[in-house]
């Protein structure tokens, strides 16, 4: 049985360096729209996402991290995943 995705696991690799590149919004959607297909526990939304393409604040955002942040300066987007640590249906768990 092929399987496509543990043959695209299997090949991506880390990127360290960003070009500047227009990414075109229809590339940008797909990526969120698979992005949001992602399950979640308990049927718990705990994970949003920002895309970002002001230059100043990919730069301010690589700034926050204490080592390796730096490695988004210069990318055109960037997209941030932001996580809730607590919600109204915490009690659950």
């Amino acid at each position: 049985m092929e399987n496509k995705l543990l043959e695209l696991t299997l090949k991506r690799r880390s990127v360290r360096r960003y070009k500047q590149a227009y990414i075109d919004d229809e590339i940008i959607n797909e990526i969120m729209k698979i992005a949001l297909t992602a399950p979640t526990s308990f049927g718990h939304n705990a994970v949003e996402f920002v895309v970002v393409r002001n230059s100043d604040t990919i730069r301010k955002l690589g700034a926050c991290k204490s080592f390796g942040g730096s490695q988004i300066n210069g990318a055109d987007t960037v997209i941030v995943t932001m996580v809730k640590t607590a919600d109204k249906k915490q009690n659950e768990f």
